[in-house]
């Protein structure tokens, strides 16, 4: 039978979601400058990157830890983004 087991399906959900969350980050933060907003959107991006990157390192450490540059990246975005609020 063709199935996704629990192991794999937290990991693939946080996958699809944060891409969604990220793509609306950009819309939330250039085009309508809710601020606020996009910095909860960005946290709630970094939240779902971590658990993308616990989900998929156990099912394979790689795919797991070739994910952490990502995050990393999305931090220093988070910490623009809150440096934009207090800055505005």
């Amino acid at each position: 039978t063709i199935g996704i087991s629990v192991l794999t399906f937290l990991p693939i959900s946080a996958y699809w979601v944060q891409l969604i969350v990220n793509f609306l980050w950009s819309i939330i933060f250039v085009r309508f400058e809710l601020l606020w907003l996009a910095a909860a959107d960005i946290v709630l991006l970094l939240v779902l990157i971590g658990i993308m990157i616990l989900g998929f390192g156990k099912v394979n450490r790689i795919a797991g830890d070739i994910n952490i540059p990502y995050f990393l990246w999305v931090a220093f975005a988070t910490y623009l983004n809150v440096a934009t609020i207090f800055v505005n």
